[in-house]
């Protein structure tokens, strides 16, 4: 999977403040592999690695995902849900199911939601016990 839009937006930052993959992982205080990972495709950043990038860039994170995805933010509102959904419609579908990915597991780290409770399925002579009743 290629994720060009971060990696472009990346190798176009590093070039723009004269930063080397070590400088950018002392920026952003992540490895030099994670560096060539991101700038090679491979991978993006998880949701604290982009709050750190932002961070080391004075900037909110919706700023840098409006910026790598080329919107404008205004800063009136954080970063939604739907604002995230309309970020990622032009994305092939397996970026899209990754980047969803992520932020329902943040969000479940964060006791944002709950996880659904556990069912315990029930024996199968109390199904058809239940269905005499």
């Amino acid at each position: 999977m290629s994720f060009v839009r971060f990696s472009q937006w990346l190798g176009d930052l590093l070039e723009s403040e004269g930063w080397d993959q070590t400088t950018a992982a002392e920026t952003f205080q992540t490895s030099q592999s994670q560096i060539s990972s991101w700038l090679s495709g491979r991978t993006i950043p998880s949701l604290s690695s982009l709050e750190r990038i932002a961070e080391a860039l004075n900037r909110t994170p919706e700023e840098v995902l409006a910026k790598i995805y080329g919107r404008v933010w205004d800063g009136s509102a954080p970063l939604t849900v739907d604002l995230a959904i309309a970020q990622i419609q032009n994305l092939d579908p397996q970026e899209q199911i990754v980047i969803c990915a992520r932020l329902l597991s943040t969000a479940v780290d964060a006791t944002l939601i709950s996880p659904a409770p556990r069912v315990k399925k029930p024996k199968k002579n109390q199904v058809q016990q239940d269905l005499a009743d």
